[in-house]
């Protein structure tokens, strides 16, 4: 069920190599912006490794905060891949405690199992001050 949720791809990588580290998010639509504030500070706080980012969401990204990812990609030489989510698999499942993209955590390992073996998922609601 989780491995076929993606609909869509975007690789924003600026080359082929692999990266120390692997980041995941899981965001809606309105996220993006916090997400991407929150990628700016793991990179001024992480100058030393490659960090590959993935971001889980849930609708078709919008030009202007693609434009955005694309800069931070340029500035820092960094990895962002977005998976835009089709959220039909996801309507069935009965929890009113979690959004819808709550349940993306489970398709991030069926997306990433061929990169890395490991990956750190965060929350997009957060700042990092320190590596």
């Amino acid at each position: 069920m989780f491995e076929y949720v993606v609909k869509n791809k975007i690789n924003l990588t600026r080359d082929n190599k692999k990266s120390d580290f692997y980041i995941a998010f899981g965001i809606s639509k309105a996220f993006t912006y916090p997400v991407g504030v929150l990628i700016t500070s793991i990179l001024e706080n992480n100058k030393d490794i490659k960090i590959s980012f993935h971001i889980f969401i849930d609708n078709k990204i919008d030009d202007k905060e693609l434009s955005r990812f694309k800069e931070l990609i340029k500035f820092y030489d960094t990895d962002i891949i977005i998976y835009e989510i089709d959220n039909s698999e996801f309507l069935n499942l009965d929890d009113k405690e979690f959004t819808v993209a709550a349940y993306y955590r489970f398709a991030i390992p069926y997306q990433l199992k061929d990169l890395t073996n490991e990956y750190l998922y965060i929350d997009a609601d957060m700042v990092a001050i320190r590596d």
